[in-house]
């Protein structure tokens, strides 16, 4: 269950007012928004949850908020803005953010740097990305993550998703996990996940993941 400040931040953020985007921004007055929930099976009472919403303010900028806990304990949530920098023949991206709230604990600045690029594989089409974020703690400590993303739609409802999760924290070892996903279109803007993440470094965490992306 998400804290009741997760649910309050939310509501500021959606109130008044392609699928995961990455570099790309989100299109004029259209939102994004995520649900997950991770279980390791060993330890069916660790299912940490996520949020993620996005929303094009306009063509050149997107606002958005990322936050997570386990059950009634908040561990992030971070509000942030990402604007486009370069595009390449409308098929290349590159984007950063700025974002700001706390995660484990700590106020925490979050800069991101992101690259996207579409690709095509005949009649099939994909992407490629990689996104660069650094949390920074006023204590001075923080973390640098990097996500490579490669992603293909084998069909028009059905999308395969791999990516390599890594970070270097301030104050622990590096670490690597790999995390497959296939998420398939039940009916427009409405989406269902199914995904795995497995430790590949300094992680030895296996977890499934059940997910609901919507657009609309």
């Amino acid at each position: 269950m998400i804290h009741a400040r997760a649910l309050l931040l939310i509501l500021l953020l959606i109130t008044p007012g392609v699928l995961w985007a990455g570099a790309w921004p989100r299109a004029t007055g259209e939102t994004f928004l995520s649900f997950s929930i991770e279980t390791n099976p060993a330890v069916p009472e660790d299912s940490p949850a996520s949020l993620f919403i996005e929303h094009g303010l306009n063509h050149n900028l997107t606002v958005g908020f990322d936050g997570g806990g386990r059950q009634t304990d908040l561990t992030k949530a971070i509000a942030f803005l990402r604007w486009p920098l370069k595009t390449n023949a409308k098929t290349a991206v590159t984007a950063i953010e700025i974002g700001a709230g706390f995660a484990d604990g700590n106020l925490a600045l979050r800069p991101a740097l992101s690259w996207g690029r579409g690709l095509s594989f005949g009649e099939r089409s994909g992407w490629i990305a990689v996104d660069m974020r650094g949390l920074i703690y006023e204590q001075a400590t923080g973390l640098l993550e990097t996500d490579f993303t490669f992603g293909l739609k084998p069909g028009r409802r059905s999308t395969l998703i791999l990516q390599l999760q890594s970070g270097v924290p301030s104050d622990s070892e590096p670490y690597a996990r790999i995390a497959p996903s296939f998420v398939y279109e039940t009916k427009p803007g409405h989406h269902l996940e199914l995904g795995t993440t497995a430790g590949l470094l300094n992680s030895d965490d296996f977890r499934i993941k059940l997910g609901l992306w919507l657009r609309f």
